[in-house]
């Protein structure tokens, strides 16, 4: 669980500075379809820019790690202490989890009451989508292949209202906010997660009112229908609604000339600048602190991989062993110590440790195992 939380900090240091980079340079361009295709291109960023990171470098990393296998054994060595592992790791993970928990079970509510509004509604079936007309008080919607409209608006603004609506699903918004919903979800924490879904909303918006406009519908009296329609409760984290997005922004880009073409090649380096910041964090000292969370474990079973074993012989000299079995081959470091000596002490990653945590690793977690007789200690460093 703890490499979940870990990747999902990653996630969150790419969308931030991702946001950042759109809001400075695309934001405010009439690329909307373009603007589409970044955002998303945005969000797969943010969810296989580290994967495949770790899949590029992990060639490298094995080359280094016999070249470098000494000096990490004198630095695991140096550092030691007596204190036990600390347990911030475990706290971050937990309240990550559930956080998600508690943004999922609100996502769903949402969702619920979504669906019991459709299927209590009037529906009027069309070719292409199917209008639910309810006697609830809320602004317009469209979601997936229905049209929602409360039987409170009149009847001469229902036309451009069904207008806008069918924009949306021509343009299959939908899916697109269903994506920026779950990033939202798996980075709850995250400020840009949020911001970016309201770009994504707004991008769409822009759209839209574009297409209504450019249906022949008279643009002050669609503006207008914007104002009248602000009033009433929205379902922001499903659907696209007629005023999701900020009023005053929409009517400020319905008036705002074409953007230049040249513009978009800001596009081509925003992307390359967000996996670079990454690059700098995995390189920096930040990521041996982060790497704390990745091995951090909230339900941590004995798997009995990793064995420790005391055999006393015939002159009362105690042996004790580590031993583990990992790609077929059975490595194994032993102590001989007297019989009234202390028992070896254990260090996992640097802190001391006990036998019971031993036995929760896994043996192909294990870079090494070192016996240090003239310490008294087993020493092991893991992935």
């Amino acid at each position: 669980m703890g490499t979940v939380t870990l990747y999902s900090f990653y996630v969150a240091l790419i969308l931030a500075t991702f946001y950042l980079l759109y809001k400075w340079t695309l934001a405010t361009t009439t690329f909307f379809r373009f603007n589409r295709v970044v955002l998303m291109a945005g969000y797969a960023l943010a969810m296989l820019a580290l994967p495949v990171l770790n899949l590029l470098t992990a060639n490298s990393e094995c080359d280094s790690t016999a070249i470098s296998h000494a000096a990490t054994i004198e630095t695991e060595l140096n550092s030691l202490s007596d204190l036990p592992e600390p347990t911030w790791p475990e706290i971050v993970t937990v309240t990550y989890l559930l956080g998600v928990m508690a943004a999922a079970a609100l996502n769903m509510r949402s969702a619920l009451r979504i669906r019991h509004l459709i299927k209590n509604g009037a529906h009027i079936r069309y070719k292409s989508y199917t209008m639910v007309i309810t006697d609830r008080q809320c602004s317009p919607f469209s979601w997936g292949r229905y049209i929602v409209i409360p039987s409170s608006i009149p009847e001469e603004d229902i036309t451009m209202i069904v207008e806008h609506e069918k924009s949306h699903l021509r343009h299959h918004h939908w899916l697109e906010l269903a994506v920026a919903q779950i990033m939202e979800i798996l980075n709850w924490y995250n400020p840009a997660a949020y911001l970016l879904k309201k770009e994504v909303q707004d991008v769409h918006e822009f759209e839209v009112d574009r297409d209504v406009v450019g249906k022949g519908y008279d643009e002050k009296a669609y503006q207008m229908l914007l104002l009248r329609s602000s009033v009433g409760a929205s379902f922001n984290n499903f659907v696209n609604s007629l005023t999701h997005s900020r009023l005053k922004t929409r009517l400020q880009m319905m008036m705002t000339e074409n953007s230049k073409s040249s513009r978009r090649l800001y596009a081509f380096v925003m992307l390359p600048l967000t996996v670079f910041v990454v690059l700098g964090v995995r390189n920096s000292a930040l990521a041996e602190t982060l790497s704390m969370i990745d091995n951090a474990a909230i339900i941590s079973s004995a798997v009995n991989e990793v064995i420790y074993e005391t055999k006393q012989s015939e002159t009362g000299s105690i042996s004790h062993s580590v031993s583990y079995k990992s790609d077929g081959y059975l490595s194994s470091v032993k102590m001989e110590q007297r019989g009234d000596s202390p028992e070896p002490s254990i260090y996992i990653n640097g802190y001391l440790s006990s036998r019971s945590e031993l036995s929760r690793l896994r043996a192909d977690n294990i870079i090494f195992i070192l016996c240090d007789s003239r310490s008294n200690r087993f020493v092991i460093k893991t992935k």
